[in-house]
Formats: C-alpha cells, structure tokens, sequence
C-alpha cells in the first residue's frame, strides 16, 4: 500500500498533525539508544598552587568532579575601561594527568605568557555515562537431570595423634615504648576550608622582633620599640575574603567596589561583621578561625618575621597595588607577587582588619618577652592562655577601636609598610578596609 495518495488525500490539519506525530517518534527513538559519549557537567573554577616545570598543581581535585583527561585554561583578570570592568586574560591551556581528591596535576599545553602561583583555572569537567549491558537472554528449557547415586567412602577409626612434650614459656622481650611523633607541616602548605574552598597557608612557629627596627624607615612612634615575640603555628588565608566567598556564607555583598568582580576582596565590611563571618564559617565547619592578631598578622606579612619592608620584599610595584598602579580601586586576589610564604596581598589591595585593641602607645608595654600575644583593651595576654573565647568576649564589651594593617589601592607605598598600624572603630566600614582569616591549628572539639 502507497503512503502518497493517502497523504494527499488528506486534509491540511490532518497531515500536519501526522507529521508532528512522527518526528515525536523519531524522537523517542533516538533518547532510548544508548550513547557512549562524554557529556560536559560544568566549570569547575581553581587556582594554581604551584608551577613543576611544564606541569602545574591546581588546588581542586576529585571532590570537585574533576577526573583525567579533563581540559581547562589559565587566566587572570584585569580591570579595563572607566566603568573598570573585569576581563580575563587567558595565558594558557591544559589537560589533567592525575586527580587526587583535593589537587589536580595538569600538563600545559599551550602558554602565551609566564604562568605563576596563584592565577586561576577554569576546568570543564565531564562524565561519562555507564555502558548499558543487554538484558541476559532467559535461559533455555534443559532435560531434566537424574541423580546419581552417592556412593560413601568407608569409614576409618580416628587415629589418636601422639602429643608432644609441652614448650618451656619464653619470657617475653622488654618492648620499648615509642615516643610521639609531632606533625611536621611544611612552610607555605596549603589547607583548603570544606565550605568554602578558602586556602590557607601553614605559618610555622617562631620567634621575631615586631615593630620597627634600624632596617625599617620612615616609621611612626606606634610602631616603637621593637620587641621580642613568639607565636605558635597557625594557617592565614592565602588571600584576602572575596566577595564571593563572602555573599556564600553571609548571602549579600556590601562592596563598594561590586563590579570589580567575585574574586575581588570584600570591602565596607565592619571588624563586628568579620567576627560574625568567622563565627559562621567555623560553626559550618568545625574548626576555629578568627581574625589574626597584629603579632601572628606582622610575621606572616614578613614572611615569618624576616626583615622585609613589604610583604615578600622590596620592590612595592611587584608586589602590592597601590595609589600609583591600582587605577583607582581594589583588584581581583592573587595578581600581584606573594610572598616568600606564597600569601598575597598583605601590602597594598585593602586594608586588613585584626583582632586587637589599638593603643599607640602599646610597644610600650612590651618590656619582656610576649608569647602568642593580643592587646585586649589596654594590656597585652596570652591568646591561648586566656583562650579566644574569653578574648573576644572582653574585646565585645568594651568600646575602643581595632588595629588595621597593610595599606591599599588609596594609599602612597609608605603606607603599605609590613610594619605600619592604623586605627578603626570597630562598626565602621570603609571602601578600601576588608579582612584575612586565621585557622587555628587544632580542630574544634
């Protein structure tokens, strides 16, 4: 039978009809047949811990979803036009070699520029849809099997195996006890918070003459004397809290500096909104973070107390942004140089806001030696003695303003000085002041 003259025969709708019916068909027919292909899953967003000659180490891994054979690109973003707004500068691209579940190692493939620690990633991850195996065919009908007969072995008495003499006891060897073994963190290792994805850098303990000395110039009575402190271990955020990180965890984004992008430092933030941040992130998470105090601030600046005028070195256009390069305004975390720690931006960017009381006057007290020290109110204690809790309840009561480091994007380089300290009322907000966190070592009990 002929399809045509029945088409033609019928009616205009009809016909229409018929032919939406088939295409539906067609359809279905082809969503039912299995296809092997990799599907794209989304943009998986990182940055590079590290460059290993042609290879790089990128701080997301499986948990992530990413798996080998997944591509992505390097960039960075600049601020361009008058309405300064973002673009990213793409310098090369990549194919992942090995996934572990929190890192990635990845080849580079082609580079259109120098690729260093801390740029950002982009990676499209895929899956793969399982094979469909066939449904096994059903079994064919068998003849029926007859049994045959199960013939016993006989049965031989049991033999009665002689006994041998029983063995003198040896005494037993004196064990020695083993020591515990402390854990040994590397310099500049880098520890991933699981809400956010916030890396920080491992700050080994030490000791360090804070405040300025004879290598130091241009400094201000509050930065005097310098004195002698000692501090435990900590991890401190590699970069300053993003806006993005920061609209996650609180669900707005008061910057000022909006269009400068997610990967900009948050700003306009108060030192009673930073407390609140850490408070929620180390509820979500079970570890402790909090604002740093000036000590652990100052030798993580200095690259663990090193002699260094800027965070990392010397040469403040390499390292910081600033009146003279920064174009009017805060840019994105991690493009300028780190320092010797891999922590970025503690010159320059915005301004940091720490745990302590401010007392111009407060190096003044320091006649002895402090260890793990915070200036609550007007006297120096012991942060872990005292314990955070108490600290920030006797900070929370009382009035007083807060120290803040580090320069930014507003201030002339002198400004920018590892050693320099302003002041700020603790519910004020500023368009160049955000914050860095520190995790304290030990998880939260």
């Amino acid at each position: 039978m002929q399809l045509h003259p029945l088409l033609d025969a019928m009616d205009r709708p009809l016909k229409k009809l018929l032919c939406h019916l088939l295409v539906i068909g067609c359809l279905l027919i082809c969503a039912a047949y299995p296809v092997r292909a990799a599907q794209a899953v989304g943009v998986v967003q990182g940055e590079i811990a590290a460059v290993e000659g042609g290879n790089i180490r990128i701080d997301v891994g499986s948990e992530a979803g990413l798996k080998v054979g997944d591509q992505g690109k390097v960039f960075y973003t600049v601020l361009v036009g008058k309405d300064r707004q973002p673009q990213p500068v793409y310098v090369a691209s990549f194919t992942i070699t090995s996934v572990e579940q929190e890192s990635s190692v990845a080849k580079i493939e082609k580079a259109q520029g120098v690729i260093v620690a801390g740029y950002l990633v982009e990676v499209t991850a895929t899956a793969v849809p399982p094979e469909q195996t066939p449904a096994a065919p059903a079994p064919a009908a068998q003849a029926p099997t007859v049994q045959a007969p199960v013939v016993q072995a006989p049965i031989e008495p049991a033999k009665t195996e002689e006994k041998p003499p029983p063995e003198k006891p040896i005494p037993p060897k004196a064990v020695k006890k083993k020591r515990a073994v402390k854990r040994s963190i590397k310099p500049g290792a880098v520890w991933r918070d699981p809400r956010l994805g916030m890396s920080f850098v491992w700050v080994p303990e030490g000791c360090f003459e804070m405040g300025c000395g004879d290598w130091m110039t241009g400094c201000s009575d509050s930065e005097k004397p310098p004195h002698k402190v000692c501090l435990n271990g900590f991890w401190i955020g590699r970069h300053e809290v993003t806006q993005q990180q920061w609209r996650r965890l609180m669900g707005n984004n008061p910057s000022d500096a909006e269009r400068c992008g997610n990967q900009c430092p948050v700003e306009e933030v108060s030192w009673n909104e930073a407390v609140e941040f850490a408070r929620k992130l180390s509820a979500k998470t079970g570890y402790l973070f909090r604002l740093p105090t000036e000590a652990e601030w100052e030798y993580a600046c200095r690259s663990s107390g090193k002699n260094q005028p800027y965070a990392g070195g010397e040469s403040v256009d390499a390292l910081a942004w600033y009146k003279e390069n920064a174009d009017g305004g805060p840019h994105a975390v991690g493009r300028k140089l780190p320092n010797e720690l891999g922590i970025f931006d503690m010159s320059g960017n915005v301004w940091e806001w720490c745990l302590d009381s401010f007392d111009k006057d407060a190096y003044l007290k320091a006649t002895k030696r402090l260890g793990n020290p915070a200036y609550v109110n007007d006297k120096f204690m012991d942060l872990y003695g005292a314990g955070y809790a108490r600290i920030l309840g006797m900070l929370q009561g009382a009035a007083g303003v807060r120290s803040v480091r580090g320069g930014s994007w507003k201030n002339v380089a002198d400004r920018l000085r590892s050693t320099d300290r302003i002041k700020g009322d603790a519910d004020s907000r500023r368009d160049w002041l955000g914050f860095r966190l520190v995790r304290e070592e030990i998880k939260k009990k």
